[in-house]
């Protein structure tokens, strides 16, 4: 056995403090806070501490609390629930989501509870006598193995799949208080009696150690190793001061890690990018050290994230994040930068009175959503990861600002916004003049975001708030609902007809009266292509196909008025509002300008990498509609389509603008880009191409060519 004392990293310093001793830099907390989801009190659950679980793969939860286990949706509507015949000690799910195993005091059998049929069957844990009660139990991530463990110290291994049972005896001499089951299928697992052990379904003991004292926060990690396979590791918590590390095989061989004084107790830890450790301790530090061999115990950060109380730490691999809890908030970092807090949230101050009244945090597998528990009982879900998803016409913009909820800007020029509660998750979404649609799955609903009374409650909250930073809200219903064959991924509309892209087909059709009104699906069967790209304006209807062709379909005439073969397949299309041209991205990763009134087609100046052009935006104002722009992940590139020329290329560059990292462009108007942020936010920026300079005295040479160049290509100028 060895003991190691962790060295201090040479990037610690206190958080909260004046003068850090070292140069790092603790950036500010961004204004996103995590958005209240459902909230749950002692009237539900009792006054109590509570146990709760997150179905992997999903968005529902199943809560142990004092006489009963409730299923609840991501809503927190009750779906179902069960009341065993005594106090649940431990609840765990399967590794598909379908089957909650329930281990209940004073009671020798196990409930599997399967949560689609609604069906409870039990299983004998495996007692030698009725003394013998249940008292932790685990699934494996890979099988369909369930493991309990009793207070004799015994283990049971239950097949699901084929019913067999085995009992593995005399593994710990008294309680085992917790199981972990890897991978590979290995059983870890600790009990009271100081002692570790790992053993095979089978009951073969693979190594076991005695520690020098009782071993908490059992927990096992992956390391990996250069050139050869990574190597399992297992972790736990001896005398609240030192964690415990050994390979899988070696028990008998670890190495315990201590700690600086001042960080105080161990409190809870968590692994994380593969042989890495986060560690938070009770005076509210939280440390990250390395697993690896070579530098094992090695203190990466160290920083203080609570003064009074930490309650609980965990981990999103899938949302690569860090969440805390304590003194009353929930903090998240990043974990490739986790000296900025990206988001942090006060719990309601009036359910938890105290700082210690926070006890738990359970996070989804896609990060979505956390659960956080308080000792009495009570539960808060938050949403801390919104999906991002928005939509565009001309100036309006509509994008999603919780689970069920879309705000619509009308007009992104002006101050003015509603959010319309939909009761559903949209997956797509469209926008039109009129209307908003949005898809789940295989249905669309359609809703008006230009009603009277929502007008006028946006114009009574302008009058005293700005309604851009607090839309009103207002339950929206639908005014029609379509069902397509299978799921809908994209959706445009005008005021009158909606295009919806579902499986291979495109359907046109009226957003009112859609079943008593003629409808189109494209492309027609005697074609014989695939749908590539398309998309709608108020008088067309475009799309392009595999066999290289851009059509125009006239919503007027109802009928093909053009058709254009390409040399390549076009993959995307981003036609004008009003003009009958459009923007193209071939499959020679070459971006064209056509005209459909004499089938001219121009290629784009060569700017920036055309194969990693992401979409194109046409300018909104009537004077610059002649402007547009591509973008990347990078930069935003201003083109002018001119008529004043003889030959050659119509298309001038004009210039770049930087974008952002994780903005996503709109829609522009007057030079103004609305973009959507990482962060489900809002933002614009004013292109470089339409910034004006008032004072030129104090610009070089160079400064001043570039702005008198951009300016008369822009026509910005007035005549003498």
């Amino acid at each position: 056995m060895r003991l190691v004392f962790v060295c201090p990293a040479k990037n610690r310093f206190d958080a909260h403090d004046a003068k850090p001793p070292t140069p790092v830099e603790f950036r500010p907390y961004t204004d996103l806070s995590s958005q209240l989801q459902y909230r749950k009190g002692e009237e539900d659950h009792g006054n109590g501490p509570i146990i709760h679980r997150w179905r992997p793969n999903g968005h529902t939860m199943a809560v142990a609390c004092a006489d009963s286990v409730i299923y609840y949706d991501k809503k927190g509507n009750v779906i179902d629930a069960l009341t065993p015949t005594g106090k649940v000690v431990d609840i765990a799910w399967d590794k598909e989501g379908d089957v909650l195993a329930i281990a209940v005091a004073n009671s020798g059998t196990i409930l599997l509870w399967d949560v689609n049929s609604r069906n409870t069957d039990t299983v004998e844990s495996g007692a030698a006598s009725s003394k013998e009660m249940p008292t932790c139990l685990a699934w494996s991530p890979t099988s369909p193995h369930l493991v309990v463990g009793n207070n004799a110290g015994n283990m049971m291994v239950y097949n699901h799949r084929t019913s067999r049972r085995i009992s593995l005896m005399g593994k710990h001499q008294r309680s085992v208080t917790q199981l972990k089951i890897t991978p590979d299928d290995l059983i870890v697992s600790c009990s009271d009696d100081n002692t570790l052990s790992v053993t095979s379904m089978e009951g073969n003991t693979v190594s076991s150690s005695t520690c020098n004292g009782e071993p908490t926060n059992l927990g096992y990690g992956s390391v990996n190793r250069k050139g050869g396979n990574g190597i399992i590791m297992v972790s736990a918590v001896t005398n609240r001061k030192i964690l415990l590390l050994a390979a899988i095989n070696q028990l008998e061989d670890p190495v315990n890690l201590q700690f600086q004084e001042k960080y105080g107790s161990i409190h809870s830890y968590t692994w994380f990018n593969d042989g890495y450790i986060l560690i938070g301790f009770d005076r509210g530090y939280i440390i990250s050290i390395s697993a690896h061999r070579n530098e094992i115990g090695s203190e990466i950060n160290s920083f203080l994230e609570f003064r009074t109380q930490l309650a609980a730490i965990a981990v999103s691999s899938s949302f690569n994040k860090l969440l805390t809890l304590g003194d009353g908030m929930l903090k998240v970092r990043d974990l490739e930068d986790i000296s900025n807090v990206s988001m942090m949230t006060e719990i309601d101050p009036n359910t938890y009175t105290k700082p210690p009244d926070l006890a738990s945090i359970d996070i989804t597998e896609d990060g979505q959503l956390v659960a956080v528990s308080s000792v009495v009982g009570v539960l808060s879900c938050f949403v801390t990861k919104m999906p991002s998803l928005a939509a565009s016409y001309m100036t309006s913009v509509c994008y999603l600002t919780n689970l069920t909820q879309v705000t619509v800007v009308a007009e992104v020029d002006k101050k003015g916004a509603t959010t319309l509660e939909l009761g559903i998750e949209p997956t797509v979404m469209g926008l039109g003049p009129l209307n908003l649609a949005v898809a789940n799955n295989n249905t669309v609903f359609f809703y008006e975001y230009h009603t009277p009374a929502q007008v006028q409650a946006a114009q009574q909250l302008q009058s005293t708030q700005s309604a851009v930073d607090k839309p009103t809200i207002v339950n929206a219903e639908p005014i029609n609902r379509v069902e397509y064959l299978s799921t809908v991924t994209n959706i445009q509309l005008n005021s009158i007809f909606v295009a919806v892209h579902f499986g291979n087909r495109l359907r046109l059709h009226r957003i009112r009266n859609s079943e008593h009104s003629p409808s189109m699906e494209f492309p027609e069967e005697n074609r014989n292509a695939t749908l590539y790209s398309y998309a709608l304006t108020d008088n067309f209807l475009i799309f392009t196909t595999s066999n290289n062709y851009i059509v125009y379909f006239s919503l007027m005439e109802w009928a093909i008025v053009s058709e254009y073969r390409h040399v390549v397949p076009i993959r995307s299309i981003f036609p004008h509002p009003t003009n009958v041209i459009c923007c193209c991205f071939d499959d020679r990763l070459d971006a064209i300008i056509y005209s459909a009134v004499d089938d001219e087609v121009y290629k784009l100046p060569s700017v920036g990498s055309s194969a990693h052009y992401k979409g194109c935006l046409w300018e909104t104002f009537v004077i610059d509609k002649n402007t547009f722009a591509v973008f990347d992940s990078q930069n935003i590139y201003v083109f002018l389509l001119t008529k004043q020329h003889i030959e050659g290329t119509p298309i001038v560059y004009v210039s770049p603008t930087r974008l952002p990292y994780g903005y996503t462009p709109l829609s522009v108007n007057k030079g103004i880009v609305t973009n959507l942020m990482a962060n489900g936010k809002l933002t614009s920026i004013l292109l470089d191409s339409h910034k004006t300079e008032s004072q030129i005295s104090d610009k070089s040479d160079g400064v001043v060519d570039d702005i008198l160049k951009r300016s008369l290509l822009m026509h910005r100028y007035v005549r003498g």
